[in-house]
């Protein structure tokens, strides 16, 4: 065991897995449909022992004297449950649960005597069929003893989750991403219309302007962009082997769009018939994508922005990976994801910029700076060109020194709030990329992959042990700097488990009030459940991963309203990643 904070508690846990295969054993349980579900829990273990501790190895024991521990699945229409195993396995096996309402789980901790010294449970449980039940963690109180988890430090209440007053920490902006020497590779048009329409990547891919005039940039630097009037201005580019794009390439370009004509074309490579690409601006209700909006497709598939608005300049980037997945990104941020069968057709159409070869259809606007890439482009690159080739990312530096960024990886903001919705970012399963499964919204599969980068976007679920989303887990990604998928910005790497938790034990109170308190505006932004994808923010609302691995599991930092613990965690979640500076 060993010592990381004092406190008015003693926290040791242990995590439980009630997995879907039987005991046996004589246990009896029966429903009327027959159906059966398996639940899942964390157990977080109290007493009046004045320090937090746990076991240095996997698996987390409980506390002394807890030998075995017992659950007892009761409700309507079924009988009780119970199954007993080992306190020091870690894990153990509880019999199918019959589907139904208002199920009610209760856990106990007993002696060798079989007597109960600790116990927790939950009630109120609904079991769906074919849908595994996440029961978050179950505080396990000392039967007789003291379960406050208020400290002396505070005079703050516990009844609410109100904002609490703390020592505002400096807050400075790091520039990075000075050698873009990527901006170089496999580049195969770039059309910076300085004053022309010639391909300036050295591959010969030069426009021949129809109409277009050229105007004012983005920067008022005159004759720097190209204006298209929406009946009849465009640019052509011929067909060529560089230009035959599949299976991975990227498209970034800037426009700004002055109509709500439908369908402005920006950039478009084949017919219907025969689609290479088509990147343009929706605006008719009832289409692919919402009015105002840019949708990006190969084929017969699409991609959709979220709403924009006229007469602002936008950065837009179409990256298409392995020649079916998607991604949409709008200065720098993901929009939108789509894993599809289609893949781009194979044209020897013309590529032109602001129309459509037939029927036309017009941009009526200003595009500048077009690229065009033989690869996808990763999160970061993509960044650094809506950023002019400079990304800023805001730093906030904690109580104890360490600088982070500011807020959540996805997240638009900084948090106002605990449950400040647009600081919430998006939720990793540990040790992937920015692939576009980390969207709340993104689409799920039960596929596991057999390598680091999947080759799409979805969430992968997964109903059994070791509940990771690779076939083979990896403990080498994540780690440091240059770690394989590293999902954060140039400069910035996931924390280790140390580093988080010289953190939580800095709070003024160790829950999600503490979190939010404290310089990092922690938000409780919930997780993805391992078993379907579906968003929970209940019971545990606030999950942040490490990078350090513990055995099948990975670490992570977890509070609710009422205590805070360093945890071990199935890598399939989807949770927070908040990035610290190396």
């Amino acid at each position: 065991m060993k010592n990381t904070l004092s406190m008015s508690v003693k926290l040791i846990f242990v995590f439980l897995s009630l997995l879907l295969a039987s005991c046996g054993g004589g246990v009896e349980h029966s429903s009327s449909s027959g159906e059966t579900v398996g639940m899942t829990m964390r157990l977080v273990w109290e007493d009046g022992g004045g320090s937090v501790s746990r076991a240095v190895t996997t698996p987390r024991s409980a506390p002394s004297g807890v030998v075995t521990v017992r659950c007892r699945v009761t409700g309507s229409g079924m009988n009780e449950i119970v199954s007993d195993f080992a306190a020091s396995a870690g894990s153990g096996v509880i019999p199918e649960v019959p589907v139904g309402a208002d199920r009610v789980l209760a856990v106990q901790g007993m002696d060798s005597a079989q007597n109960v010294i600790y116990q927790g449970g939950q009630s109120g449980i609904n079991l769906v069929s074919g849908q595994p039940y996440d029961c978050g963690v179950i505080t396990m109180t000392s039967v007789g003893g003291s379960t406050s988890t208020t400290t002396t430090q505070t005079q703050i209440t516990t009844t609410t989750q109100a904002p609490i007053t703390t020592t505002t920490s400096s807050t400075t902006t790091t520039t990075l991403f000075h050698d873009n020497t990527f901006i170089q590779n496999g580049l195969v048009a770039y059309y910076p219309f300085d004053g022309n329409a010639n391909d300036e990547s050295g591959n010969g891919n030069n426009g021949t302007v129809r109409g277009a005039m050229l105007t004012a940039d983005r920067f008022g630097n005159p004759n720097s962009a190209y204006s298209f009037d929406g009946t009849s201005g465009y640019i052509e580019i011929q067909d060529s082997t560089s230009l035959a794009l599949t299976p991975d390439f990227s498209i970034s370009l800037w426009f700004n769009n002055y109509s709500d004509t439908d369908r402005g074309r920006l950039l478009t490579k084949g017919t219907d018939y025969d689609r290479n690409f088509h990147v343009f601006w929706e605006t008719a209700a009832g289409e692919s994508c919402a009015p105002n909006t840019i949708w990006a497709n190969i084929s017969t598939a699409g991609v959709c922005s979220n709403v924009l608005s006229l007469n602002t300049w936008y950065h837009v980037t179409f990256v298409v990976k392995g020649g079916s997945f998607l991604n949409i990104y709008i200065d720098g941020l993901l929009h939108g994801s789509l894993n599809t069968a289609s893949v781009p057709d194979i044209t020897s159409q013309p590529l032109l910029i602001g129309a459509y070869p037939g029927p036309r259809q017009f941009f009526e606007g200003t595009i500048d700076d077009i690229r065009i890439y033989n690869r996808a482009l990763n999160s970061y690159e993509i960044l650094t060109l809506s950023s002019q080739g400079e990304a800023s990312f805001p730093e906030t530096v904690s109580s104890v020194g360490q600088v982070w960024m500011d807020r959540n990886l996805g997240a638009s903001d900084i948090a106002t709030s605990f449950d400040d919705s647009a600081a919430y970012g998006d939720l990793y399963q540990w040790g992937r990329g920015a692939d576009g499964h980390q969207l709340r919204t993104s689409s799920t599969t039960s596929t596991t992959s057999l390598y680091d980068d999947p080759g799409h976007g979805n969430f992968i679920t997964i109903d059994r042990h070791p509940y990771d989303w690779l076939v083979v887990q990896n403990d080498l990604l994540w780690q440091g700097l240059s770690g394989i998928n590293n999902p954060c910005p140039a400069g910035f790497r996931l924390p280790t488990e140390t580093e988080l938790d010289t953190e939580r034990t800095s709070w003024v109170i160790n829950d999600s009030r503490g979190a939010f308190a404290s310089p990092l505006r922690l938000p409780s932004a919930g997780y993805r459940s391992v078993f379907d994808g579906a968003l929970k923010f209940s019971p545990s609302p606030g999950h942040y991963w490490s990078s350090t691995v513990s055995g099948t599991h990975a670490m992570t930092l977890d509070f609710d309203n009422g205590s805070s613990v360093m945890f071990e965690t199935n890598r399939a979640y989807g949770i927070s990643v908040r990035c610290i500076k190396d």
